[in-house]
């Protein structure tokens, strides 16, 4: 493996395979049909690291901006101190970096957490 990039793996959308002759095709009967397979093609892909620092560097500049009004607000608004923060982020093939929200469909599944304690400066 190249020393200066990440092999990322990622899945790509199920194929649906309708029979000739059978209408429809993925969603279109919510019970299924005979005959329709669904085939997942995995594949792995080189992202320079360059790029995923780069990447990661921006997301954790943006949300150090954000948990830093929220540190202040919690303290002045509630007298609660904010001590810890845990995101789980996900990695594309292109070697973007995207926060997973709670409603995410992708179960976990190819995600990365991040776990952050405030330290005392």
């Amino acid at each position: 493996m190249n020393n200066d990039a990440v092999w990322i793996v990622t899945e790509e959308e199920p194929l649906a395979i309708v029979p000739e002759g059978q209408r429809g095709g993925r969603g279109s009967n919510p019970f299924g049909e005979a005959g329709v397979n669904e085939t997942t093609r995995i594949q792995r892909t080189p992202v320079p690291i360059a790029t995923l620092e780069q990447n990661m560097t921006q997301l954790l500049q943006q949300v150090g901006r954000m948990f830093n009004q929220v540190k202040q607000s919690a303290t002045e608004l509630a007298s609660m101190e904010l001590s810890e923060v845990e995101l789980a982020v996900e990695i594309n093939a292109e070697g973007q970096i995207s926060l997973l929200g709670s409603g995410s469909k992708v179960g976990g599944k190819g995600t990365m957490t991040l776990k952050f304690k405030m330290i005392d400066r």
